[in-house]
C-alpha cells in the first residue's frame, strides 16, 4: 500500500478544526506554575499538577497576556495580594484553550482567584504554626526576662525604610540615650529568610539587651515572607528576648507566636520601649518630691525645735 505523506500545516489545520467547538469553552484550573517568565509584557509559564513523591502527573504551557496580565494584578491590589507568578506557585487560573500551528496548544489565562493565593498562604501559615505548638516553641523567648530599661538594643530590619526611620525617630525624639545596632534585612522577597537568621546571629554575637524585628505594613502577599518557620525557631531558640513588630494590622504572624512580645507596628515597639524610661521617670520625679517635702518638713520641726532649745535652756 501506497504511503500518503500529508503537510504539517494540513495537520496542524486538522487539529484546530477539531478543537474549534472547545477553543472558546472557559473552565478553572488549579495548578502550580513551573519555568515561568516574564516577557514583553507577557507572562509564559507551564502548570503543572505533580502527585505523589512530586512527580509530575500533568502539564500544559501557559500564557497571559498583557492586558489579562494587568487586570489580574489590578484585582489582586484590591484584595490586598501581590500576584506572585514565582515558580512552585499554586494558582486558580480562568483559561481557556488556544492552539498554534507553531506553538501547539496552550492555556490562555483571562482571570485569577485571589482567594487560591490567599488559602494556600493560610494553609502553610497553619501548618508551621501547629508544628511549633505541637514542639512547645511559643515559650521559651518568653520566659527570658526583659531588661526594666533596655539602652542596648538590636534592630532588624531593613536600613532606610519606614520601619526603620518610625523607630528610631521615637526612640531619639524621647531624649533618653539609647544604643541602637541596625542589623539591616531584606524584609521581603526570597532573600528574606536567609538575610534574618544572618541578621539575628550577628544581634546575639554584640549581646545586646533587646532584638526588634520591625517591618511596616504592607500586602498580604508581603507580609508572608516572615510567616517562616526557619525564622521562627531561631527565636525561640535565642537566648535574648526579641519583640516583634510587623505591619499585621489584623492577622498575627508566625514569629509573633514564639516572640518575647508582640506589637502591631514598630512605632508601638518603640513607644513601649520609650514608656519604660518615662514611667521610671515619673516615678523618680516623684519619689524626689516626696523625699524634699518628707524632709523639708522634718527640717522645719527640727529648726523649730532648735529655735526653742535655748529659751528651756535659760529658763531652766
Amino acid at each position: 500500500m501506497e504511503k500518503r505523506f500529508f503537510p504539517l500545516s494540513a495537520i496542524t489545520k486538522r487539529i484546530n478544526e477539531l478543537l474549534e467547538p472547545a477553543i472558546n469553552k472557559q473552565f478553572w484550573v488549579k495548578a502550580e506554575i513551573a519555568t515561568g517568565r516574564e516577557r514583553g509584557g507577557s507572562f509564559y509559564c507551564d502548570l503543572v499538577e505533580t502527585g505523589a513523591g512530586g512527580k509530575i502527573v500533568a502539564k500544559i504551557s501557559c500564557t497571559i497576556w498583557p492586558r489579562d496580565l494587568n487586570m489580574i494584578r489590578e484585582l489582586f491590589k484590591i484584595k490586598g495580594l501581590d500576584l506572585v507568578l514565582d515558580n512552585g506557585t499554586v494558582v486558580g487560573f480562568l483559561c481557556s484553550l488556544q492552539f498554534s500551528p507553531q506553538y501547539g496548544l496552550s492555556l490562555k489565562v483571562i482571570d485569577a482567584d485571589p482567594s487560591i493565593a490567599m488559602g494556600e498562604m493560610e494553609l502553610k501559615k497553619r501548618d508551621i504554626v501547629e508544628r511549633l505548638q505541637k514542639e512547645g516553641l511559643f515559650e521559651p523567648n518568653k520566659r527570658h526576662f526583659v531588661p526594666l530599661l533596655p539602652l542596648n538594643i538590636g534592630l532588624i530590619t531593613s536600613s532606610g525604610s519606614a520601619a526603620f526611620n518610625d523607630f528610631i525617630q521615637t526612640l531619639t525624639m524621647s531624649g533618653f540615650g539609647f544604643r541602637v545596632h541596625l542589623a539591616d534585612a531584606m524584609m521581603q522577597g526570597d532573600q528574606t529568610e536567609r538575610s534574618v537568621l544572618k541578621a539575628l546571629d550577628a544581634l546575639c554575637k554584640l549581646n545586646v539587651e533587646l532584638i526588634v524585628i520591625a517591618r511596616g505594613g504592607g500586602s498580604k502577599t508581603d507580609l508572608y515572607y516572615l510567616d517562616n518557620e526557619s525564622i521562627a525557631r531561631k527565636i525561640a531558640a535565642c537566648a535574648i528576648p526579641v519583640w516583634s513588630g510587623i505591619g499585621h494590622e489584623i492577622d498575627t504572624s508566625v514569629l509573633d507566636y514564639v516572640a518575647n512580645k508582640t506589637f502591631k507596628t514598630p512605632t508601638a515597639v518603640a513607644e513601649e520601649i520609650v514608656a519604660r524610661f518615662v514611667q521610671m521617670r515619673r516615678q523618680l520625679d516623684e519619689s524626689t518630691s516626696t523625699l524634699n517635702t518628707v524632709w523639708g518638713y522634718r527640717l522645719k520641726i527640727d529648726r523649730e525645735y532648735s529655735s526653742l532649745m535655748p529659751r528651756q535652756y535659760l529658763s531652766g
